[in-house]
């Protein structure tokens, strides 16, 4: 969840390279992706992951091969944006497996996750 929760100011953190990809279109929306690659210093389940932002900057989705299951490939969905002292948190997480040309298998969902009550303290 920390990775989760800490994207897209990740990409800002020492130790990760960024490089932008090409432009994904998906859902009739153009999204920019960025590869992010971490360094072994920083804990997560998988060092080369993908953001995608729409064109309203918000994340629309994270992919990345979940190591310690094999690099089974993910497409993680973020949806639902809620407004916290200004800044925008997405409510709604939902992960599928992607098959080999990146898209999503609707009918094999690993993670569905909900967040609410966002707050800084």
């Amino acid at each position: 969840m920390w990775t989760y929760l800490n994207l897209p100011f990740l990409a800002l953190h020492e130790g990760v390279e960024v490089e932008e990809l090409p432009i994904w279109h998906e859902n009739g929306e153009a999204w920019r992706p960025l590869r992010l690659t971490f360094s072994d210093t920083i804990a997560t389940h998988s060092k080369v992951q993908t953001i995608y932002a729409g064109d309203d900057g918000l994340l629309r989705r994270h992919d990345y091969a979940v190591e310690i299951a094999g690099d089974s490939p993910a497409a993680h969905y973020l949806g639902k944006y809620v407004t916290v002292d200004g800044i925008k948190f997405p409510t709604e997480r939902r992960v599928y497996v992607a098959g080999p040309d990146g898209k999503p298998m609707p009918d094999l969902m690993t993670v569905s996750v909900d967040l609410s009550n966002y707050r800084f303290v």
